[in-house]
Order: structure tokens, then C-alpha cells, then sequence
């Protein structure tokens, strides 16, 4: 009889787990949505704290390097004109100076993952 019901409970525990499951995927996708109209609608710098924000509340939240080039894309400076440089030196420059954006997110995407294990607030499971 106990057999019966720790069987009946994993059952429960799974069909539970499952369902949660599917209410944080479509709980992200609606959040995607409103992450990128607000790209479209709000200020960047705006944008791009909503990204970060949204990066420590998702696990794996890769949508902050899309968002980013997207805002870079809209809003970025396009071109830099420097004197006496080599090419490369003045092709780097030009990609760092007109994806600001990108660059930082990329270095916040790198350190956030050492960053969420030392956090006492975040939960252990997520990272």
C-alpha cells in the first residue's frame, strides 16, 4: 500500500512539476515579448537595465546578447574616424565604440554566471 502511494505521489509530484514547467515557458515568452517592444518604445539605457535585470531573474537568459545587438543596431553610433592607426586597432575601436551595448552585455552575460553562485539571495537551483 505505501508502494502504491510514493508511486501515486511522484506521479502527482511530476505532473506538478511539469505544469510549472510550462506556466515559466510561456511566463518567458510573454516577458520576451515585452522585453523587445520595450527595445522598440522606451529609451535604450532603459532597455538595456531591463535587460540586465531580466538576466538575474531567468537562468540562461541569452536574449540580453539579441537585445542588445538590436538596440546597438537602432541606436549605436555608426562610424568612428581616428587619425594615424592601423587598420585593425581602428576596426576594433569602431566595433566597441558603435556596439556598446553588445560589448557590455556580453561581459555582464560572462560574469553573471560566477556572479549568481556567490549571490546569497539567488536561488542555487537556478544557476
Amino acid at each position: 500500500m505505501s508502494k502504491l502511494v510514493c508511486v501515486a505521489l511522484q506521479w502527482t509530484l511530476r505532473d506538478v512539476i511539469l505544469q510549472n514547467q510550462n506556466y515559466m515557458k510561456l511566463y518567458r515568452i510573454i516577458i520576451d515579448i515585452l522585453l523587445f517592444l520595450s527595445i522598440f518604445l522606451l529609451p535604450p539605457y532603459f532597455s538595456f537595465v531591463f535587460l540586465i535585470i531580466l538576466l538575474f531573474v531567468f537562468n540562461n537568459f541569452v536574449e540580453i546578447l539579441l537585445g542588445s545587438f538590436i538596440l546597438d543596431s537602432l541606436y549605436g553610433v555608426k562610424s568612428l574616424t581616428i587619425g594615424d592607426s592601423s587598420f585593425f586597432n581602428h576596426l576594433l575601436l569602431n566595433f566597441i565604440c558603435s556596439h556598446r551595448f553588445f560589448v557590455v552585455s556580453i561581459i555582464i552575460f560572462i560574469i553573471s554566471f560566477n556572479l549568481k553562485k556567490v549571490l546569497k539571495f539567488y536561488p542555487k537551483d537556478k544557476i
